[in-house]
């Protein structure tokens, strides 16, 4: 089945946050805690400064407010190589979805279908809390 970036399914948890930079719809981002207005940024796969999500919309430059799925099933843009259905899902470093080095990512989620190079899987998010898998 084929999914679009964003795209989230029933039950999905969604948050609004202001871009600290722009923002590409679909990919993993970060967001820092700051009082009653939350900053997102791409994420870029290292250790984790807050919650991670991923974006359901796009922003353009810094302080416009997106959606952000931090909880469920999401569509993620995949890297170059793309993911199979049920590996282990990290982030790139430019936020897209790439297999899980479970020695040393920090994983994101499960890839619930297989996602083309460069296309969309839908991966059921897991949140992390900062430390790395075994």
């Amino acid at each position: 089945m084929a999914y679009n970036l964003g795209e989230i399914q029933p039950g999905a948890y969604v948050i609004k946050a202001t871009a600290s930079a722009a923002i590409t719809k679909g990919y993993f981002v970060v967001i820092a805690p700051s009082g009653s207005t939350p900053a997102v940024a791409l994420y870029a796969g290292a250790e984790p400064t807050g919650v991670i999500g991923v974006a359901l919309d796009a922003a353009t430059a810094a302080n416009q407010v997106i959606r952000v799925c931090i909880d469920g099933m999401v569509g993620v843009k995949c890297d170059a190589t793309g993911v199979d259905a049920l590996d282990f899902v990290s982030s790139s470093a430019t936020g897209t979805a790439e297999v899980a080095d479970i020695d040393v990512d920090y994983v994101l989620g499960i890839a619930l279908d297989a996602g083309a190079a460069n296309g969309v899987a839908l991966v059921k998010l897991n949140q992390i809390t900062g430390v790395l898998s075994a």
